[in-house]
């Protein structure tokens, strides 16, 4: 993804995460007030109408304290005289100040007389069971504590609801003694709770407490409403809010439950406005982003993407000496700098890698040539064909390749006045100073030789001495493996420590393995190896053989790392035997070489087949 898209996208899903956040945030908050106000505005309707439905009952008693302080029911409770029911008593009386019941009780509050209830005379048990509780004798109904004392308050009766009021009974103009009650009822039908509703506006529905199936907001309602919280308001949904209060009845308590529906106008008004919101925001953040991406582009976006073609044309061409231009006094401008002198650094160190690699070359060349003359030298003191046939006793083949240019593997077969002398040896590692190391074993060989020193333990221990001390002027850490043989009439005198020693027997072919360890010592490390050397003598008869070889054969390894192996080498040679000396050579090279197959040559690899004729 290209920077100019990364930078899009990272400003876009930030402005999109921070509109985002606003949003939640603010909605969260205006809903909640919105919400608050909606509460409050519908718990002050039910507030206001349930005190209206007091304030009603309470005017409409008025009229009554006229009945109340007035003599003729002053002295009828007392005198019980007939012509005051004749005269003011009837059931027009009652419906004309809109009552259902009017009662008269004495002083000593015994009941006196009663109308209503569609009769011209109630008796105590004409009346329903909650009215007769109300006026029972000392009931805190029927007591006053002063002239203007009134008690009223709501019953709940059987089937309906009905408002209850007692007032002291006084002479005219409020005056005399106490002397009863009168109480005074009506039933609250449906016309008068629409009344009160068209007051409001809203909608009512009221429920007595004792009802048995309350529905389920009213009864989720009841659950909210506490002392300290008289009046809730629970969504009915999207469109209306309840608002539920309970009224109490003449004994303060629960009575009704009612519930006043409004529509919900706040909350439609703050939806509204939150989506305006949402809109202001959405343009708002794309706006903003314009411009931010339009900034971004020409201030960084499109130098970056100048500076980048200006590296990737330096990278094409390959040429250092081009430079990158940008423009504006920034970190830009810096990194353009730092570039330009990075690659004026980088041409100078080019030129000099240049004038290194050309004085490389040659010197490569010089030392590619000095090791192949090392390596012609090496191959030109080796025993030659013409040699080696001259020894009629024996047949011979021998084998030698170097991993380096120049090996560390030394053989020869010297022959001289009779005494023919074999030799074999491994330098430590290979390469030019292992192959120096091998001409100078081959020199000291022959030198000793030519010198008639026939004596095994004193011709090795000789050439130790001369080997040690040209390795201490080299100072160098070499040495090597040698295996030193006379051969004479058949019979062989071994001396020195190298590998193994494979001696064959013509008449069964079996391959006996002679370890060389206790020989001598490795030459070149000590000074003094003489107490190391003793001597092998073995008899070969017709067709018996030897076969030396140095460890870059068994330690050849195949691509899965396994190496050759002396058991391998034995096997072929014991399968081969029967043949001529060279073709057992032949069979041992070919068997190594299939067994590395495309694997490096780590090490130098010798080989020398010796039969008896």
């Amino acid at each position: 993804m290209k920077l100019r898209h990364k930078t899009a996208l990272i400003v876009i899903i930030t402005i999109t995460c921070l509109i985002s956040m606003i949003y939640v945030m603010t909605r969260y908050i205006l809903l909640n007030n919105i919400k608050e106000a909606e509460k409050h505005q519908i718990e002050q309707k039910v507030d206001g109408f349930v005190s209206l439905f007091n304030k009603v009952q309470y005017n409409s008693s008025t009229p009554f304290a006229d009945w109340a302080q007035w003599d003729d029911p002053y002295y009828f409770v007392q005198d019980r005289n007939q012509a005051f029911i004749d005269e003011n008593l009837s059931l027009n009386t009652v419906a004309v100040l809109k009552l259902n019941m009017m009662l008269f009780i004495d002083k000593k509050e015994q009941f006196v007389h009663g109308i209503g209830f569609d009769q011209v005379r109630l008796t105590l048990d004409m009346l329903p069971p909650a009215i007769q509780q109300v006026i029972q004798p000392n009931s805190l109904f029927l007591k006053h504590s002063h002239i203007r004392s009134i008690h009223m308050g709501l019953l709940l009766l059987e089937d309906k609801l009905f408002w209850i009021v007692t007032l002291p009974l006084l002479k005219n103009e409020a005056k005399g003694e106490m002397m009863g009650n009168l109480v005074v009822g009506r039933y609250l039908e449906d016309d008068f709770w629409q009344d009160l509703v068209q007051v409001t506006h809203l909608k009512l529905e009221l429920h007595r407490l004792d009802e048995l199936n309350l529905p389920t907001d009213f009864q989720m309602a009841l659950t909210q409403i506490s002392t300290d919280n008289k009046i809730i308001s629970i969504p009915q949904n999207d469109e209306i809010i309840g608002g539920y209060a309970i009224i109490n009845d003449i004994y303060d308590h629960p009575a009704l439950i009612l519930r006043l529906d409004a529509p919900r106008i706040i909350f439609k008004h703050g939806q509204q406005s939150i989506r305006y919101l949402i809109i202001s925001l959405v343009v708002a953040g794309l706006l903003f982003v314009f411009i931010v991406l339009l900034l971004m582009e020409k201030l960084i976006v499109s130098r970056l993407a100048n500076l980048s073609a200006d590296v990737e044309k330096v990278g094409v061409s390959g040429d250092l000496s081009l430079r990158v231009a940008i423009v504006g006094k920034d970190e830009l401008l810096i990194l353009a700098n730092n570039i330009n002198k990075m690659l004026s650094k980088l041409k100078h160190s080019q030129d000099e890698i240049a004038i290194l690699n050309q004085k490389l070359q040659v010197e490569n060349l010089r030392m590619g040539a000095e090791l192949e003359i090392s390596r012609q030298l090496q191959q030109m003191v080796l025993p030659t064909q013409e040699e080696l046939s001259k020894i009629k006793e024996l047949d011979i083949a021998a084998f030698m390749v170097a991993a380096d240019e120049v090996g560390g593997d030394y053989y020869d077969i010297l022959q001289h006045e009779g005494l023919i002398k074999i030799g074999i040896g491994d330098v430590t590692g290979h390469g030019l100073a292992s192959g120096v190391l091998m001409l100078m074993v081959q020199m000291a060989v022959r030198t000793l030789l030519i010198n008639g020193v026939t004596d095994p333990k004193i011709f090795l221990d000789v050439l130790n001495r001369a080997m040690y001390s040209n390795v201490q002027r080299m100072n160098s850490d070499k040495n090597l493996t040698l295996l030193l043989i006379d051969y004479n009439q058949g019979v062989l005198h071994l001396s020195g420590q190298h590998e193994e020693i494979l001696l064959v027997r013509q008449t069964t072919g079996f391959v006996e393995r002679i370890d060389t360890f206790d020989l001598g010592f490795i030459v070149g490390l000590e000074e003094d190896i003489s107490g190391f050397i003793t001597n092998m003598e073995i008899t070969l008869q017709l067709g018996d053989g030897i076969v030396l070889y140095t460890d870059g054969i068994t330690e050849a390894m195949d691509m899965d790392k396994n190496q050759y192996g002396i058991e391998r080498l034995c096997e072929v040679i014991s399968r081969s035997w029967h043949q001529p000396a060279i073709a057992i050579q032949h069979a041992v090279i070919d068997d190594v070489h299939r067994f590395i197959g495309q694997q490096k040559v780590f090490d130098d690899i010798t080989l020398l087949v010796l039969k008896q004729r």
